[in-house]
């Protein structure tokens, strides 16, 4: 593949994983459309994000058959006709169903897009391919965010689902054109025989200790990143906090910076080891909720939500080093059945954050984000070197019987 194809990859991973984010600043005005409480809010997040994570496994299978090219196309033309039709929602019980239908269309493409990349790049550029594809996953996390702020605040909430609509459409398009349908050659790549059912290779893998011990770790990330924002957002609409428009725009804008750390992370690992960083990640996780928790003023607070975003940054892509070594031989169903706990974590962040928000002072939340990622940091020294080494040997010793 050469590089237009992978910066194509890398914006329809963009886009997709953007609709994630999108309702973080406008969940409130859209409950309020319907009159709805700020506690129902938390829905039209986690509605997408509880689709998007079943969705792995329930459709998962599907891209064996299909192939990875036909599942990311077909997702996007989905999200193109879902995402559209929740701009036209009368109530909101039919906007959050098409939030569902959303996260359903969502979930065929991230998963085949990493093994398809795993498929059709030889191994040399393999990590730095995938790292890339990762980073655009990341920068989701804050391009969603500036998109539907910036739109709803100009032009009005629906419009920021026409606009993605319309963009679904145009990535499928690019996707179709430019991208080759090497389904045949994947199959081959990645496995040499047809694989074993999907809920007969995660049945092995979960006899993974220290993958399980990885997965606990995986749940904590976006749990923590959308929980953070979630509660920043009601923080910062509030007096005395309140922000213009285009402080708060600056203000999830900085987050970028903090995922300047992601493409590098295989370039680190080479000199450190995988665990060190993800323990890096967690550290600076944990030191910018304490920092957000801690300061007052608008500039140390950008600071601190930076060096969480960092974290953040390190922790994705150490993971799914880690996770796609120990899966072995199971690559595939492993970072499947990862991503499914990825953004099962990132579906509790709102309901999460709005919860306690109801029970305690406003900043407490971030206290126990802090606390639940110091629980990952310890469960971190539960896996190691050792485990990966012995892993291969482990696994084809339980082969599954088709």
């Amino acid at each position: 593949m050469n590089a237009k194809g992978l910066v194509i990859l890398i914006w329809c991973s963009l886009t997709v994983v953007s609709n994630v984010y999108v309702t973080i600043p406008i969940a409130q005005t859209i409950a309020q459309a319907w009159e709805n409480s700020n506690g129902s809010a938390g829905w039209i997040g986690s509605s997408f994000t509880i689709a998007y994570a079943a969705g792995f496994l329930l459709l998962g299978p599907l891209a064996e058959r299909i192939g990875h090219h036909r599942m990311m196309l077909y997702g996007l033309l989905a999200l193109a006709i879902t995402t559209s039709l929740a701009g036209f929602a009368n109530s909101f019980s039919l906007f959050v169903s098409l939030r569902v239908a959303q996260g359903l269309a969502a979930s065929m493409f991230a998963p085949s897009v990493l093994n398809y990349v795993a498929a059709n790049f030889q191994a040399d550029r393999r990590t730095t391919a995938i790292g890339f594809i990762s980073t655009g996953f990341l920068i989701a996390g804050i391009v969603g965010q500036l998109y539907s702020g910036f739109i709803a605040e100009h032009f009005g909430w629906r419009i920021v689902f026409f606009g993605l609509g319309a963009v679904y459409l145009l990535s499928s398009i690019l996707l179709g054109k430019y991208i080759q349908n090497n389904k045949d050659n994947a199959l081959s790549t990645l496995n040499q025989t047809a694989p074993a059912p999907l809920h007969q290779q995660i049945n092995a893998l979960i006899k993974n200790r220290a993958l399980l011990v990885c997965y606990a770790i995986t749940f904590t990330v976006l749990l923590s990143f959308v929980g953070m924002y979630t509660a920043l957002n009601i923080n910062l609409s509030q007096s005395p906090n309140t922000l213009s428009s285009n402080q708060f725009f600056s203000f999830r804008a900085a987050g970028v910076i903090g995922m300047v750390l992601s493409p590098f992370a295989g370039v680190l690992s080479r000199r450190w080891s995988v665990f060190t960083l993800l323990r890096t990640g967690i550290l600076l996780s944990i030191v910018g909720l304490l920092g957000i928790f801690s300061v007052q003023s608008l500039p140390l607070l950008v600071g601190a939500s930076v060096i969480f975003v960092a974290g953040v940054s390190l922790q994705i892509p150490s993971l799914i080093s880690v996770v796609g070594q120990l899966a072995v031989p199971y690559r595939s169903a492993g970072i499947t059945l990862y991503s499914f706990v990825l953004f099962c974590g990132a579906s509790i962040g709102p309901l999460f954050s709005l919860q306690l928000l109801k029970l305690s002072n406003s900043n407490i939340i971030f206290l126990a984000l802090a606390a639940l990622l110091a629980i990952a940091f310890g469960l971190s020294f539960l896996v190691g070197t050792r485990h990966i080494a012995n892993n291969a040997a482990s696994l084809k010793s339980r082969t599954v019987k088709v």
